[in-house]
């Protein structure tokens, strides 16, 4: 099975942003995704690092996805997605940023796996992204 995992990476006032509070649907859609394989051959960590700009706190990245890294002996595959908080004015704006950041950030996933000839189930993966996506995030209609 691969795990999927992420972090976000806050500047000081951003545990009152938008972004921040949508960590609860973030966790279980990680969880659900690892319930699968995607990789054969190989124990695969998808790690995505979410980054939140705020109007006091700045990472200096371009908005979107970026930085993809792959740690082959460490099992291991990251990306980065930047997101500004002060561009997020209902849930659906958020829904629609994470969405295309997300997928933007698996596209650049699976194009860094098979360059290094790691066969990826792209098709299932993105699929399976986009199943649950819909039922973790869009059902989910509370004002941020």
């Amino acid at each position: 099975m691969n795990k999927f995992s992420r972090y976000i990476k806050e500047g000081m006032r951003a545990k009152n942003s938008k972004i921040y509070k949508m960590e609860p649907l973030i966790n279980p859609f990680f969880d659900k995704l690892s319930q699968n394989t995607y990789t054969k051959n190989l124990d695969l960590q998808f790690h995505f690092e979410i980054r939140i700009d705020t109007k006091n706190d700045e990472w200096g990245d371009e908005e979107g996805a970026s930085n993809v890294k792959l740690f082959l002996k460490k099992g291991f595959i990251g990306a980065s997605i930047t997101l500004k908080d002060e561009k997020i004015s209902s849930q659906e704006d958020l829904n629609m940023y994470l969405k295309q950041y997300f997928n933007d950030a698996l596209n650049m996933i699976i194009i860094r796996l098979k360059k290094a000839k790691i066969e990826v189930e792209d098709e299932k993966l993105i699929s399976d992204f986009n199943q649950y996506f819909n039922v973790y995030f869009n059902k989910h209609t509370q004002e941020v």
